[in-house]
């Protein structure tokens, strides 16, 4: 997937316990699969993911996170153009939950079943950070938190 700068983009600023571990930025394709790029967007913007934490973190194939208590929106897009390789940010069912792909190869498991909407563009070293605080069965050893998120 690649990146183009007229692209909209989000950040994640990622903590555990009392230390920020650091910064995702991914990079919107609202030009393929517009309804979920703009919901998680907004979803940013409004500060929604702010303290949720990462439920399941499986290292070297993907981490999910973003559970909003209250969240009543009914995402309807099913797009699957974009596929899960490296990296791609996918909502899981109806959102708000997400998923980041940490596999080096592709994830054709989770294609046609969760819509790809963007792709991490930077913070890579986070990803690695993160992964040393999951396990086989994805329960994380340590709670990860989204301590701020938002626009770029």
């Amino acid at each position: 997937m690649a990146t183009t700068s007229s692209r909209q983009r989000c950040f994640l600023d990622i903590g555990v316990e009392s230390s920020k571990l650091g910064r995702l930025v991914i990079e919107l394709r609202s030009d393929v699969v517009p309804k979920t790029a703009e919901n998680f967007r907004t979803l940013c913007s409004q500060k929604q993911y702010k303290n949720t934490t990462f439920s399941k973190i499986i290292p070297s194939f993907k981490m999910e996170a973003g559970e909003i208590r209250g969240y009543t929106g009914k995402l309807e897009e099913k797009i699957y153009t974009l596929k899960h390789t490296k990296n791609v940010v996918s909502m899981i069912g109806k959102g708000p939950m997400f998923c980041i792909v940490t596999s080096s190869a592709a994830a054709p498991e989770l294609d046609n079943v969760q819509v790809a909407f963007g792709v991490v563009v930077d913070g890579f070293d986070v990803i690695k950070k993160i992964e040393v605080f999951g396990s086989p069965f994805g329960t994380p050893k340590k709670t990860v938190t989204i301590i701020d998120c938002g626009l770029i």
